[in-house]
């Protein structure tokens, strides 16, 4: 038993020296410094939004308030129950180039975000179109360093994901373990590169996204961005994510029950609808994350009863893995904006986010995933999302 745990211990060791070169190139690039010179840039901001009254005129003014481009936004209610549609009019008449839509009824086939998201795109006519959660917010030079990243890569397609905060400690732990887990599992998109792309600040080339089908092709899809980026991806168009940074920021969730929500809704899909994969994927975090601390605690409490230089060294071995678990887990979140507090608890946290995973299995088996008020029943189709497609750059 003790050389399985020291083994695992080893593992764990060596699996975060690897991922320090691995990941954290990915995840912690250097940010660009945009110019800020004046850029023309033919781009309409596309907002879909349900029951987003909180958020409704702080993200509008961001978007307006992006310096050195003038970007029309389009805000598209969800049928929301809340004060959304009206604080969304209400900014349009004071702020010059907000428009307001309400979408039409929504098809049984389609998610309701989808259907909001394809409405406002088939509204606009702009060669660019920026997709934008309703609870995300810009930096004012956001907008001019996507454009001048886009321009030097030659992209199709960029996404920027926020930094995500939250003053409750309960949802900030869950969120503080998603951001670990995801650096560990997953991997940002680059134009040689597969990878992950998150839809809450989408800009794309509109030739593109309609050439993929758009949101149309993704109607039923309970996580239409990632499945957006897929299908740009497997169609071999120049896409990047960038990872969280100052240039956006969200706060997703207000309690606890809607992280759980949303964080269920996300796991299956991104995981690439594969059980074993998330299966898996637990159990490497298990021997990343949680076995370190709970093995040092153990390790050391045994050891100060019955010294045993075997314990020792378990213990010696643990607390490595632990300093290298937080070393690396530190400069993961230093990127987003959550309290120290939820980076101490990760090991719990941890715990949770296996029911999170289960829980996520289970309702995408069953058919009954909960979001935003309404209960969808999305088809249970275990696949490979990302099938080798060459990389191609558009005309």
């Amino acid at each position: 038993m003790l050389t399985v745990w020291k083994a695992l211990l080893a593992g764990s060791c060596v699996a975060w020296i690897l991922l320090w070169f691995a990941r954290l190139r990915f995840w912690c690039p250097p940010l660009h410094r945009p110019s800020g010179n004046a850029l023309s840039w033919d781009l309409c901001a596309i907002v879909p939004a349900r029951n987003e009254a909180r958020h409704v005129n702080r993200l509008v003014e961001s978007l307006r308030a992006q310096t050195a481009i003038d970007m029309p936004v389009l805000f598209v209610d969800d049928h929301s129950d809340d004060e959304t549609l009206c604080l969304a009019t209400s900014a349009a008449a004071e702020i010059e180039g907000v428009r307001v839509l309400s979408s039409p009824p929504k098809p049984a086939d389609w998610a309701g975000k989808t259907w909001a998201a394809h409405h406002g795109a088939s509204a606009s006519t702009s060669e660019w179109i920026l997709f934008c959660d309703a609870d995300t917010t810009l930096s004012p030079d956001a907008m001019i360093a996507a454009k001048e990243l886009i321009d030097r890569e030659q992209l199709d397609a960029l996404s920027i994901i926020p930094r995500m905060k939250s003053s409750r400690l309960s949802v900030a732990s869950l969120l503080a373990i998603f951001a670990v887990a995801r650096a560990i599992l997953l991997r940002p998109a680059s134009p040689t590169r597969r990878g992950l792309m998150q839809g809450a600040v989408l800009a794309v080339r509109r030739s593109v996204y309609e050439a993929v089908g758009g949101f149309a092709a993704q109607k039923g899809s309970l996580l239409e961005d990632v499945d957006l980026g897929h299908a740009i991806q497997k169609a071999g168009y120049r896409l990047r994510t960038l990872p969280p940074s100052r240039l956006a920021a969200t706060e997703m969730y207000s309690n606890f029950g809607e992280a759980w929500e949303g964080i269920q809704k996300l796991i299956y899909p991104v995981m690439g609808r594969r059980v074993t994969r998330i299966l898996a994927g637990a159990l490497v975090c298990m021997v990343l994350i949680a076995l370190p601390p709970f093995s040092w605690i153990a390790g050391a409490t045994v050891n100060a009863y019955a010294p045993s230089p075997d314990l020792f060294f378990v213990t010696g071995l643990s607390l490595l893995a632990t300093v290298l678990a937080a070393w690396f887990a530190t400069r993961i979140l230093a990127r987003e904006s959550l309290s120290i507090l939820s980076w101490c608890l990760l090991p719990l946290s941890f715990f949770l986010f296996c029911g999170l995973a289960v829980s996520s299995i289970l309702a995408y088996r069953q058919g009954r995933v909960c979001w935003k008020g309404r209960t969808y029943a999305p088809r249970w189709t275990p696949e490979d999302v990302l099938p080798s497609t060459p990389l191609r750059r558009t005309p």
